[in-house]
Parts: structure tokens; C-alpha cells; sequence
């Protein structure tokens, strides 16, 4: 339009023109707003669903999982929020721009054809170096980016998790110092790395515009000597050029989001890997096979011939031909030195590991062949480190009775308990009441509505061990006593 040389005419050009892109304006931002939401809502399901899908799948695995050092708190973290985030980001907005951008090298193929097929076959013929380029720029520039799924990223979060979680110990031992010099050393790795990546990535970058430049050169070139010889106009010229090559760059900027989506696919890989393997769990807490007898236990314990390792440490034998019995109502207490073996016993009558030779009996059935959750639902277990849940007194309670239906009550309820409603959660108060907690309870100033805080620092060791003791007495092994299986030796 501009080479008229008829101002008028300019003038009436450009005033159609500027109608068309107004139009192109109105339909871009309602396209776009439909493109990209409709994109971004899906990508956003698929995250959830996965992310969903990889906590079940973490929190179903045997206890020897948690046990392996690869498979640290702050490890299993970091891949929770960022393996689904990685994956959101690979099927969301950059779906949608490299439609856009295949959309726009093709119409730029058709009008670029139509003004001149010569100029468009020489555009054609540069593609592969072109595209080459692009996809060395995108990976190095990606390579240069924070990749979270590194092991240096996973280790470093891994030990800020610990130093957290663990921060009253590490300020009684005034090990900060040597929290942060590791930490510094970890972060130091990874950012020397990236450092490296990142030379690459002005390689590639450098390397990228250098070919777009001798591509244009090549073209300007082979422009002069048609124009010369009288092939096509000065106009036809330009339209090939510019339509073609603006749709390559178009879809060259697509491609900054392939890095990304290769990212997205390894992630999306470990997270599908981590669902088959915990569906696959040797024990598995989920799981609704198994017999699930139609009374509750009587509660006599074998234990016939046991050998039993732990997986993390095979070659240290903890028992070996191990026999013990237990009668129902009987109150035992198994003593012996440290790393004897007594929590051991436990561990195996909760099934948080299964003996290499022998078997776990109880009420003459092998252990084995119960729905490990209703093994678990008849056992009152009281640990040595009592461990509460944020959240309130009564939520704690309740989780005690995870196999029945509790429900807190929403209403003012009772003044005395806050919004504890008595006539629902008799139980609760019951079972408070059994393990002489009730009574401080009410001192909280919600009562049982009061929030014990992270890390159940709002509470007191003592009456953290009346909770913990509380949470899981409210239905007892026995009729009559409570079995307090305490440090079996072998």
C-alpha cells in the first residue's frame, strides 16, 4: 500500500485497512480469551487429577519406601508440587500459541505462494537450517531455566524440609552454620551447572539469529537478480518474503515452550511411573483386598519360625527364628537393649513390613491374608514419638477412628466443648475422658476446637502422649485391656 504513489489512494487503502484490523482486534481477544482459558482449564484438571493421583499413590506405599533416602520428605515434596506444575505448564499456554503459530505459517505459505512461488521454494528451502537453529536456541535458553526435577533441587529441599521441621534441635545445637554451609554447597553445584548451560544457551541464541540474517541475505539477494531480470515485482517481492519468513519466526517463538514440554513429558513419565508402583505395592494401606472378617478381633498374637531384615538394612539380621505368643488379654511387655528388635515386632503385627521366612498369626489367620486397613483399624498403637496433625484437639481425636464415620459438629453445640456437638461425638469425649485428657482439654481456650500448630507446638510433651494415647485407644485390641506391645526382643 505504501509504495502508491497517489496519496488519495494510500489514504483509501489505509482506511480499509484499519477497518480490517479492528475487526481483527474484536475477534483476537475474544478467540484468545476462549483459546487460551479453555487450554489453560484443561491443563489445570490434568494437573490436579495427577497430582491427586501421585499423593495416593505415595501415601499407599510400604513403609521400606519411606525407608530408602531417595525417598526423602523433601524429596517426595518437591516432586508432588513440581512434576504436576512442570506438566500444567507443558499442556497449557504452550499448546495453544504453537496452534496458533502452525496456523500462521500456513496461511503465510498460501499468500506467500500466490505473490511469487520462485522467492517462496527458496524461503521453503531454508526451513531445516531455520528450524534447526530455533530448536538449538529453545533448548539451550530451556536447558538454562530452573529444572526442579534435578537431584541437586531435590536434595536441597529434602535438607530444608529436615532443618525446618527439626528447627528446635538445630538452634539447641547450634548447628545453623553447618545447615547452611551444606546447603550452600548443594545450591552451589546446581547453580555451576546452570552456569555452564547457560554459555550454551548464547551459543545457541548467537547461532539462531545468525542463521536468520544469512537467510534474509540469501533472500534480498535472489530478490535483486528476479527484479532485475524482470520475474516479479518489487511488491510480489517483499509479500513472499515477509509472509513467509514472519510465520517462520512465529513458529521459531512457538518453539521456546518445547524445552518445557520435554520436561513436562519426563515429568508426566515419573509421576505415571510412581501411580503404577504404588498400585503395585507389596503392602498396600488402600488396597480392599484381603478377608475382612465380619467381627471384630479376639486379639491372640503369634508370631511362628520369623527371620526378618529391614530393606534398608539387609545384611543386619533382627530375627531370626523368632517365636512368640501373645493370648488375648494378655498384657506383655518385651524388653531388651536398643536395636535388639523390640519395635520390630510391632512393626510386623501392623504389617509395615512382611518376615522373610515365617509368619505373623493373629487369631490363627497369617496376617498376610487380611485387608491390611482392617488389620490395622483393630490395633491400638501407641508409638514412641507421640505425632499429632495440625489442626484441632477433636480432628486429632477423631482421625483415631478413621474406619468409622465421625462427623464434628458445625453448630454452637455445647458452651462447655465449644463446637463440639456431645450427641455426635460422644465418642471423642469418651475416649478424652478415658485417657484423663478431657479435663485440660477444657482449659484450651477453644477446648476442643483449639488448633495444636504445626508441628503440635501449642501442646506439651505430656499432653501430647495423652493425645496420641487418646487417638488410637478409642477402640481397644482387646475386650478388656489394652495390649501395649513395647520393644519385643527377638
Amino acid at each position: 500500500m505504501f509504495y502508491y504513489t497517489d496519496p488519495d489512494v494510500v489514504q483509501s487503502k489505509a482506511a480499509d485497512l484499519a477497518i480490517y484490523y479492528i475487526i481483527m482486534a474484536i475477534i483476537a481477544v475474544i478467540s484468545s480469551t476462549l483459546q487460551f482459558g479453555g487450554i489453560a482449564k484443561a491443563g489445570e484438571q490434568i494437573s490436579m487429577k495427577l497430582r491427586d493421583q501421585l499423593f495416593k499413590s505415595l501415601i499407599r506405599r510400604e513403609i521400606s519406601f519411606f525407608d530408602d533416602e531417595k525417598n526423602a520428605i523433601g524429596t517426595l515434596t518437591t516432586r508432588l508440587s513440581d512434576d504436576s506444575r512442570i506438566v500444567h505448564k507443558a499442556t497449557g499456554e504452550a499448546i495453544a500459541k504453537q496452534l496458533q503459530a502452525i496456523f500462521t505459517l500456513a496461511i503465510g505459505l498460501g499468500i506467500g505462494l500466490n505473490a511469487s512461488w520462485k522467492i517462496s521454494l527458496v524461503v521453503l528451502a531454508t526451513f531445516p537450517i531455520n528450524i534447526a537453529a530455533s530448536a538449538i536456541q529453545m533448548q539451550a535458553i530451556a536447558g538454562q531455566q530452573y529444572d526442579n526435577s534435578g537431584s541437586g533441587d531435590n536434595s536441597s529441599g529434602a535438607l530444608i524440609s529436615s532443618a525446618f521441621t527439626h528447627m528446635r534441635t538445630v538452634s539447641a545445637f547450634s548447628v545453623q552454620h553447618f545447615v547452611a554451609d551444606e546447603y550452600a554447597h548443594l545450591t552451589d553445584n546446581v547453580s555451576k551447572n546452570r552456569q555452564g548451560k547457560s554459555f550454551m544457551a548464547g551459543i545457541g541464541f548467537g547461532g539462531s539469529n545468525c542463521s536468520l540474517f544469512l537467510t534474509y541475505a540469501l533472500l534480498f539477494w535472489y530478490g535483486s537478480t528476479l527484479l532485475q531480470a524482470e520475474h516479479l515485482g518489487f511488491e510480489e517481492m517483499m509479500t513472499a518474503i515477509l509472509c513467509l519468513m514472519l510465520g517462520a519466526l512465529g513458529l521459531g517463538q512457538a518453539m521456546t515452550d518445547i524445552g518445557d514440554q520435554k520436561s513436562g513429558l519426563q515429568a508426566a513419565k515419573r509421576i505415571f511411573t510412581s501411580i503404577d508402583e504404588g498400585e503395585k505395592a507389596s503392602i498396600d494401606g488402600l488396597s480392599t483386598q484381603g478377608t475382612i472378617p465380619t467381627s471384630r478381633a479376639i486379639g491372640k498374637i503369634e508370631l511362628k519360625n520369623v527371620n526378618f531384615r529391614y530393606p534398608s538394612r539387609p545384611d543386619a539380621e533382627v530375627c531370626k527364628n523368632y517365636n512368640l505368643t501373645i493370648e488375648s488379654g494378655q498384657v506383655v511387655a518385651l524388653v531388651g537393649p536398643s536395636g535388639s528388635g523390640k519395635s520390630t515386632i510391632m512393626n510386623l503385627l501392623l504389617r509395615f513390613y512382611d518376615p522373610i521366612d515365617g509368619s505373623v498369626l493373629l487369631d490363627g489367620v497369617d496376617i498376610k491374608t487380611l485387608n491390611v486397613r482392617w488389620l490395622r483399624s483393630q490395633i491400638g498403637y501407641v508409638g514412641q514419638e507421640p505425632v499429632l496433625f495440625q489442626g484441632s484437639v477433636a480432628d486429632n481425636i477423631s482421625k483415631g477412628r478413621a474406619s468409622d464415620e465421625i462427623i464434628l459438629g458445625s453448630g454452637e453445640g455445647d458452651i462447655e466443648l465449644g463446637n463440639i456437638s456431645d450427641s455426635k461425638n460422644s465418642d471423642i469425649i469418651e475416649s478424652s475422658k478415658a485417657a484423663n485428657a478431657h479435663d485440660f482439654i477444657l482449659g484450651f481456650p477453644n477446648k476442643y476446637d483449639t488448633d495444636v500448630g504445626e508441628g503440635s507446638i501449642m501442646i506439651s510433651g505430656g499432653q501430647k502422649q495423652r493425645y496420641d494415647n487418646n487417638c488410637f485407644i478409642i477402640e481397644y485390641f482387646t475386650n478388656t485391656n489394652f495390649l501395649e506391645l513395647q520393644s519385643p526382643e527377638p
